[in-house]
């Protein structure tokens, strides 16, 4: 056994190392960080003053070179001053002398005082000074024709006497100087904050002092150590270092002036800047003894209480781990030791419960895992070879009922994928290692073949999860057989009602109770050209915008669960009017509300019911016509008959009856002759005759045209039939109204020795009459000029074992949005009540489906219309 010490040696052995360590690093500290730190800031203090220092010498001296610089340029730029604005400026510049002592204007050449300016004080002196030769001054011979601004040496004032220095700046062909005194430099320097505790000089090229904080060495030359100190070799740098000055040693440091040669020396005696330093050490040594001393004291005797209360607590601790939760814990007035005591008290009743709770939770798991129907399983989340964790014998015993496969956690993954099908053998590993190697949730479903050959679906799923800093799959593997089975007939009967709804030749759209597109059939996609993807979830309104009118009855017959129908309701396009009946049905199965609306396009039922009407309506008046055609006739066969009597009677004068006549009263036959010559009786009797022909010849064509057809084909001659259709278009009352058929032109082109044309005479004869009729009302419709007036080209040629028929005119044409449409029923281009829009569509029909025949239009806008039609010659 490992030799032990006691708690309250060890802790006060450990308190007594803890107290000596704080005294060792905190001296350590000191000595490396505090004293060098103290030292470094002291430099720093110093050289900041110093820098300090330096900027207001700069400031002062330099801020002269720029203002005399500044006067200098303005004194060139302006022209013509007189002697007296020159010494008014000069003098504005001087001022009271607080820079300033005198600006003088002089010569190069001649070296000579040109103009002056002095301070306020000064200026009685001017008199003399003007033309003072200057030759003498050494400040002058050394600037010599400066190119540049030239400081001189310190000097003694030519005006006041005082040490000053001066500033020399090229101006054109003359220069102009400006002394600066030196002796307020002193005072400025004296009044910076700390210079009382500090000495300062400013020294200048030749080591003379210039100012002085102290005033007590000013105007002299440094000697001694104190020279080295300041040595002009130092250079712009700025050095930190000590020196002796009577008899005392000071810190201290350098700073150079550079533009004008000088050097800022700030110093502190070494006594006060080591002052702070050994108090702060003094203070650091008796508070860490002090606090050592007390710290061993109070140490042992608290790790005596402490040894005899954890020795207690060891006791009880270990009454726990033998199971026994019973004991009662020891009392202590520390808070912390109280606590403790109740924690590990509350922990034993814990521990004590959880046990309990954890047996009926095994018990309660291994039921749960007997009755979940599929299987709980966990594997490593390593994608290369992932392992199964060991499981209980219920578990062990499901994965053969389920799978038929035995639970051996390193083989279970490879037994497993062997029972896949080959082909979702890769597909199950890829998605295997794609889940671990980005730790996302693994979800696999597919086929399995149980090693008896029985195969069933399965789907496994599992969620990843940290374990130890491991990732471990928690997961379920269920048979999906079932639900598989139950998806794949519900998805045919998905297949066989979708496919019933879209082999409907209705528009079917379900809608929910906000009238949002819940169901879209194929015929819906047609129409709108919309699929359910785009339709779907959408308002009503906004895929048919047409059934807008019809959202209240929709929700009224949610609201009422009542049918609502809508029939025959006009829907306008861009081409035409189509007719629709809606039908709305409310949906109310499984608590769900909404409609499916039925849309049937009945506009070819509403045209067939229309042309019917219209039929019924040529029938009455074929009938009409007929009848009004016998009635004719008797009175026109009695006209022609008495016509051709008279006639014969007034030819043959020299018969007995007539001469019998003329002699009862008292004329002769010849004054007779004489007179029905003189008035043309014979000639109109003539014109009777021919006209009651010509109308003999309109009523049989039209009862030809109004007979009800028996479907009876024969042969005519395609001349006669257009020669007569010509006749009825130029009786045509309802052209007549309008138009003079007589006044079109007619040009026939007829191929010579055409043969006969199998038809129904009265069936070709409206065909042509309808293109007539069409045309000729085209024609009228707009101005013809005097050189092209209306005309119709009729061509009949012979083409291929069929007729051609052809009816040109040279009307407005048609555009071919017209053309393609120029056939159906109920269109028309006539205004409203003009035109039934049938004319054509029965035309077409008759020469397509009657008689086999093509019935063909060529037209362009302002070029005239030509239908063109084609009938066989030999009937099938």
């Amino acid at each position: 056994m490992k030799k032990t010490k006691s708690l309250r040696y060890h802790q006060s052995l450990q308190f007594a190392l803890v107290a000596g360590l704080p005294v060792l690093m905190i001296a350590i500290l000191v000595w490396l960080f505090l004293l060098p730190a103290m030292q470094s800031d002291t430099k720093i203090r110093h050289q900041g003053m110093a820098r300090s220092i330096a900027g207001q010498v700069s400031s002062n001296v330099l801020g002269g070179q720029r203002q005399l610089a500044a006067l200098a340029n303005f004194i060139q730029t302006i022209d013509g001053f007189s002697d007296r604005q020159l010494t008014a400026l000069l003098d504005s510049q001087c001022g009271e002398g607080e820079l300033f002592e005198t600006i003088y204007i002089s010569s190069p050449l001649k070296q000579r005082v040109m103009a002056l300016g002095l301070t306020r004080s000064r200026r009685f002196l001017r008199r003399d000074l003007i033309g003072l030769d200057l030759s003498g001054r050494r400040f002058v011979k050394a600037a010599g024709i400066p190119e540049n601004p030239v400081w001189s040496e310190t000097f003694m004032s030519t005006v006041s006497r005082r040490l000053a220095v001066a500033l020399t700046i090229p101006m054109s062909e003359n220069l102009i100087t400006a002394e600066i005194t030196l002796d307020n430099l002193s005072e400025k320097i004296s009044q910076l904050p700390g210079e009382n505790q500090f000495l300062t000089y400013v020294i200048d090229r030749n080591g003379r002092i210039v100012a002085d904080s102290q005033r007590s060495n000013w105007g002299q030359r440094l000697q001694g150590s104190l020279f080295a100190f300041a040595d002009p070799e130092h250079g712009g740098q700025v050095i930190s270092g000590s020196f002796e000055l009577d008899g005392a040693s000071y810190l201290g440091t350098v700073v150079s002036i550079d533009a004008l040669g000088w050097k800022v020396i700030v110093a502190q005696p070494a006594s006060k800047a080591y002052s702070p330093l050994r108090s702060t050490l003094i203070t650091f040594a008796l508070g860490l003894t002090m606090a050592s001393i007390l710290a061993l004291f109070l140490s042992w005797n608290r790790a005596k209480r402490l040894s005899h209360i954890f020795r207690a607590y060891t006791e009880k601790a270990r009454a726990i781990a033998d199971g026994r939760y019973d004991k009662i814990w020891p009392s202590s007035a520390i808070t912390e030791l109280y606590l403790l005591g109740q924690s590990l008290k509350h922990m034993a009743g814990m521990i004590d419960q959880r046990e309990k709770e954890l047996v009926k939770k095994r018990e309660a798991m291994k039921n749960l895992i007997a009755n979940v129907p599929g299987i709980m399983y966990k594997f490593s989340g390593n994608s290369q070879h992932p392992e199964f964790n060991d499981a209980s014998t219920v578990l062990k015993e499901k994965v053969k009922a389920l799978l038929g496969i035995h639970w051996h956690p390193k083989q279970l993954f490879n037994d497993f994928i062997a029972c896949l099908p080959k082909a979702d053998q890769s597909r199950f590993v890829l998605s295997v290692q794609k889940a671990v190697d980005a730790v996302t949730p693994w979800h696999y479903e597919g086929r399995f073949i149980k090693p008896d050959g029985e195969e069933i679906w399965i789907e496994c799923t599992s969620q990843p999860r940290s374990v130890d800093k491991k990732l471990v799959y928690y997961g379920f593997i269920m048979d999906s057989t079932r639900r598989k089975e139950a998806e794949e007939e519900l998805r045919q009967l998905k297949n066989y009602l979708s496919n019933i709804i879209d082999s409907m030749p209705s528009v079917l759209v379900g809608v929910d109770h906000n009238i949002r597109v819940t169901q879209w059939n194929q015929q819906a996609r047609n129409i709108t050209g919309l699929n359910f993807e785009e339709a779907g979830a959408r308002h009503l309104t906004e895929v048919l915008p047409h059934l807008a009118d019809k959202i209240e009855q929709i929700k009224t017959a949610i609201r009422e669960h009542r049918v609502i129908n809508a029939p025959k309701i006009p829907v306008k396009t861009k081409q035409e009017i189509r007719f629709e009946d809606v039908t709305i049905f409310p949906l109310t199965a499984d608590g769900v509300e909404g409609a499916v609306i039925r849309v049937d396009d009945i506009t070819e039922q509403v045209r067939l019911e229309e042309m019917m009407i219209q039929s019924e309506k040529m029938l009455s008046v074929g009938g009409l016509a007929a009848g009004m055609a016998h009635e004719i006739n008797n009175p026109l066969a009695a006209m022609i008959q008495t016509a051709n009597v008279v006639k014969l009677r007034l030819e043959n004068l020299e018969i007995r009856a007539n001469l019998k006549a003329a002699e009862e009263v008292g004329i002769t036959v010849d004054q007779i002759s004489a007179f029905m010559e003189k008035r043309s009786i014979l000639r109109m009797l003539d014109a009777i005759n021919e006209s009651g022909q010509r109308v003999a010849g309109i009523v049989g064509n039209m009862l030809s045209f109004a007979r009800k057809s028996e479907s009876a084909f024969s042969s005519h001659h395609p001349a006669q039939l257009i020669d007569k259709v010509l006749e009825l278009a130029a009786t045509d009352y309802n052209l007549k109204k309008k138009y003079d058929f007589k006044t079109i032109k007619i040009i026939k082109e007829y191929e010579k020795n055409l043969p006969m044309v199998p038809c129904e005479a009265a069936k070709i004869q409206q065909v042509l009459l309808n293109i007539l009729r069409n045309g000729a009302q085209a024609m009228q419709s707009q101005d013809m000029a005097d050189n092209d007036p209306p005309c119709f080209i009729l061509k009949i040629a012979e083409e291929k074992n069929m007729l051609r028929i052809e009816i040109q005119d040279n009307g407005p044409g048609m555009d071919e949005a017209t053309q393609s449409r120029i056939f159906e029923p109920f269109f028309t281009t006539k205004p409203v009540g003009k035109g039934t829009g049938l004319g054509l569509s029965v035309s077409y029909f008759i020469i397509t489906q009657n008689h086999r025949g093509t019935l063909d239009v060529e037209s362009s806008l302002k070029k005239g219309s030509n239908f063109i039609i084609r009938l066989p010659l030999e009937r099938e």
